[in-house]
This record gives C-alpha cells, sequence and structure tokens, in this order.
C-alpha cells in the first residue's frame, strides 16, 4: 500500500484514484483517513469506511489459518464517480 500511495502522490485527482492505510498503527487511522478525504471530496464515507474494515476483518480470520488472504494492509483504494 505505501508503494501505491507513494506512486499516485500528486496524481490522484487527475486519475481519480486515492489510497488510505497500511500496516499496523497506520492501519488503525484509516477510517479517519477515509472520512477526511471523502469529507474534501464531498462524496459519501461510509460505503468506504465499511468496504475497508470488511476487508481487515477478512483478512485478520484468514491469519489463524496461515492462509492470509492479503498481504497484512488494510485496504481503502476507490475511484472517484465523476
Amino acid at each position: 500500500m505505501r508503494k501505491l500511495a507513494r506512486e499516485i502522490r500528486g496524481l490522484e485527482h487527475e486519475l481519480g484514484v486515492f489510497a488510505q492505510g497500511g500496516k499496523g498503527a497506520t492501519s488503525r487511522k484509516t477510517p479517519t483517513g477515509i472520512l477526511h478525504r471523502c469529507d474534501r471530496l464531498s462524496i459519501e464515507a461510509q460505503p468506504f469506511v465499511y468496504a475497508s474494515r470488511m476487508a481487515a476483518t477478512v483478512d485478520s480470520a484468514a491469519v489463524p489459518h496461515r492462509r492470509p488472504l492479503t498481504d497484512g494492509f488494510v485496504r481503502a483504494v476507490w475511484r472517484r464517480r465523476d
């Protein structure tokens, strides 16, 4: 996630793609980051916060079975609709 966010930095509005999240403490700040970003874009944040939490839940549920479905990152990547 960090690499994706770094690569699109400064191009988010042009591309219409935004990235939020990370590992550890950063992952716990993801919902707040989504809320702030959506507020700036004047779009509803709740669907993105929900999707982010569901991705984190699925990821954490798979870890005890030694089958991580993602690489441990909480993902919140979306495309802006015009």
